[in-house]
């Protein structure tokens, strides 16, 4: 007679499997596909034995009176596991009220165990009340074995922070489920001390040029200095990498690297640079201008085709730009400069995309809230520096003309004294209005008038 091999049952998995889809299944068919099958008339808690109903009532959103809503109760649920942790599991349940056309909501509850001993071993740099804040552990607390793992890299991070980069911590008791004990060993080990700068890969410029650029300091004589920083490296590795991109190389990578020195708890900081080329540029253009010419544009720019680009020289020209439209009374132009990376290696393009906005015209001076200095010195002064009623409203006498005031030393300048003397533009207005009473009153440190200048 030939056997026949009875099929083995499901294993664990399939179990776990068959009893989540029993639940979907069955919360689907009582909450329907409308998401509601009536109101709630009560909500009840059950194996809350530390936590009151009214605390758990206040966490959640379902209410007495309101629709029971598959939606929100799922929400509730989240919120009791995952945003509160009181909880290792809760489960949701209604029945029909027999006492009026309502149902009863009951979530079934399993409090999370609490710690019964938290101990760091070995803390002495630190602040017990800060160790404990930041990790959440402390004796009465909701254990949690993966909050403990997690508090591990929690305490390094706070040593580090305090200088002590090889602080050790080790979670002796407290690593699986249901642990009511938790116990750290640390080792603190020196407090860090930066005992030498070191530059690897750079050929543009030196060394010293570099440490100029960085925060991050070695010590001056003997262990006076050194300072370590946990947060420096990274920062000085994006400073150097803004300065070189400010010099055109654009692919350039800095890596800080932190070693052991010769001493316990010295740290020697690396910073390894792979420069890549330095982009030059080709073409500079001007998009937008129309009231100045691209050639009176280029005129006295440093920053010109062939050279090695620079952010430096770039600035400079920007604000000889501004300058020529400011000598037109063009007190609203926007200049912003681009980068057009180009198909050809180490090249870029430099374009100047302009708004160049109306030009102006002083219409008059008003003077106000000089009491003690005659106006006839502030005209004087403005007159001195260009400001000249019907000329365009020049930006670059502006300046002059707050430069000479200053000089005059007759004025507050100061803003922690006081409100200081200030030049200001008010009254804007079309050319056929050049003395029109427009806008707002006046401020008493309101000086300059303008109007639009009419097409020539």
């Amino acid at each position: 007679m030939v056997g026949t091999k009875r099929p083995a049952g499901p294993g664990p998995l399939a179990w776990i499997a068959l009893a989540v889809l029993a639940l979907l299944i069955i919360d689907r068919r009582a909450f329907g596909v409308d998401d509601s099958i009536g109101t709630i008339s009560q909500i009840r808690f059950e194996g809350n034995r530390t936590i009151p109903d009214e605390q758990l009532r206040a966490a959640i959103s379902s209410r007495v009176g309101r629709p029971l809503s598959r939606k929100m109760v799922n929400a509730d649920i989240e919120t009791l596991t995952r945003q509160k942790k009181w909880f290792t599991w809760v489960r949701a349940d209604y029945v029909k009220d027999p006492s009026s056309q309502g149902y009863i909501l009951t979530f079934y509850v399993q409090e999370m165990p609490v710690l019964t001993h938290v101990e760091f071993r070995g803390l002495k740099k630190l602040r017990l009340k800060d160790v404990e804040e930041n990790t959440g552990l402390k004796k009465g607390a909701r254990a949690d074995h993966l909050k403990n793992l997690m508090a591990v890299n929690q305490i390094k991070r706070l040593y580090e922070e305090k200088g002590y980069e090889f602080a050790q911590v080790e979670l002796l008791e407290g690593g699986k489920p249901g642990d009511t004990r938790v116990v750290f060993q640390i080792f603190e080990g020196p407090k860090c001390r930066l005992s030498s700068i070191k530059f690897v890969g750079n050929t543009f410029v030196s060394d010293a040029v570099l440490r100029t650029k960085i925060s991050s300091r070695p010590p001056l004589i003997g262990s006076l200095g050194g300072r370590y920083y946990p947060e420096a490296p990274e920062e000085d590795a994006r400073k150097l990498i803004d300065y070189y991109q400010g010099q055109g190389f654009f692919e350039v990578e800095v890596t800080p690297v932190k070693s052991r020195g010769a001493n316990l708890g010295d740290i020697v900081l690396t910073f390894v640079i792979s420069e890549g080329i330095q982009y030059k540029v080709r073409n500079i253009r001007f998009e937008g201008n129309e009231k100045i010419p691209a050639a009176k544009l280029r005129e006295g720019l440093a920053l010109h085709s062939g050279r090695p680009y620079s952010d430096a020289l770039r600035d400079a020209d920007l604000n000889n730009l501004k300058a020529k439209y400011g000598s037109i009374g063009c007190i609203d132009v926007e200049i912003n400069p681009e980068r057009k990376v180009t198909d050809q290696p180490g090249i870029v393009d430099l374009v100047y995309q302009i708004k160049e906005g109306e030009p102006y015209l002083l219409g008059r001076m008003i003077v106000r809230g000089n009491g003690r200095t005659k106006t006839k010195v502030l005209l004087r002064e403005a007159n001195m520096a260009g400001l000249v009623p019907g000329e365009p409203l020049d930006a670059n006498r502006i300046k002059t003309y707050e430069q000479r005031l200053q000089n005059l030393k007759y004025f507050n300048m100061n803003p922690e004294m006081g409100k200081p003397i200030s030049v200001k533009i008010v009254n804007r207005r079309p050319p056929d209005q050049p003395y029109g009473e427009l806008g707002p009153p006046i401020d008493l440190n309101e000086v300059v008038r303008t109007r639009m200048q009419g097409p020539d």
